[in-house]
């Protein structure tokens, strides 16, 4: 009885909290890089959550890092699944937003905070072919990303109002270890927000962890 009021009052601070929160969005950009970028997300070896990243310019310099947090039953956003925070590097450590994963949602759905305030929200669309991300500043679809190889999990980003391509990223080939995962990302021209696209990187890679976990227990209940 006590779980299922404990629960009960996750799902109302999911929502309740979710609903005050949208109502005045930002429109300014997470990071914008005003030329063409070439970058990498990797997934630390060392992580106590197993969610942390660190973002690397073409010459091995660190760009933003990703602390993750499964362990986190509440965010901004009220009750919630998952949580990833993007800052900049040491000796900054400034926090850029907050990536908040819905615990109430009929699909993958990520919102993001800035200094507690709702910025936007990356959902995986339920399209039945292809996987799909879509990003959005506020309630307006800004991008879209769209699995073009599963195997080397390649999406190409585009942008929704010019309907032309931006950039792209795929899972690098080599693994140190199973299920830490890198990613090669190309912005492809100036203007586009780096911060959304490592957003999105972040959110796809989860997403695909979450994928293979549960298709690891179906196996291991069938060999019971």
């Amino acid at each position: 009885m006590l779980y299922l009021l404990l629960l009960l009052l996750l799902l109302l601070l999911s929502s309740t909290s979710s609903l005050s929160l949208s109502v005045t969005p930002f429109t300014s950009p997470l990071s914008l890089s005003l030329t063409p970028l070439t970058f990498t997300v990797c997934e630390n070896l060392l992580s106590i959550s197993g969610e942390d990243f660190t973002v690397y310019s073409s010459t091995s310099e660190p760009l933003y890092k990703i602390i993750g947090s499964n362990k986190v039953p509440f965010g901004i956003g009220g009750a919630v699944l998952d949580k990833l925070e993007l800052r900049y590097p040491s000796p900054s450590n400034a926090e850029i937003c907050t990536i908040e994963r819905r615990l109430i949602s009929p699909t993958t759905t990520y919102d993001i905070y800035i200094t507690g305030r709702y910025y936007g929200k990356i959902i995986r669309s339920l399209n039945p072919i292809k996987k799909v991300y879509d990003f959005y500043y506020g309630e307006v679809k800004w991008f879209t990303a769209t699995c073009s190889n599963v195997l080397s999990r390649k999406f190409v980003i585009n942008d929704v109002k010019t309907r032309k391509r931006v950039g792209e990223f795929s899972r690098s080939l080599f693994e140190f270890k199973e299920d830490v995962d890198s990613y090669g990302c190309v912005v492809e021209v100036g203007g586009v927000d780096v911060g959304a696209v490592v957003a999105l990187v972040c959110v796809v890679d989860e997403d695909h962890d979450e994928e293979v976990e549960k298709k690891r227990k179906i196996r291991k209940e069938k060999k019971k």
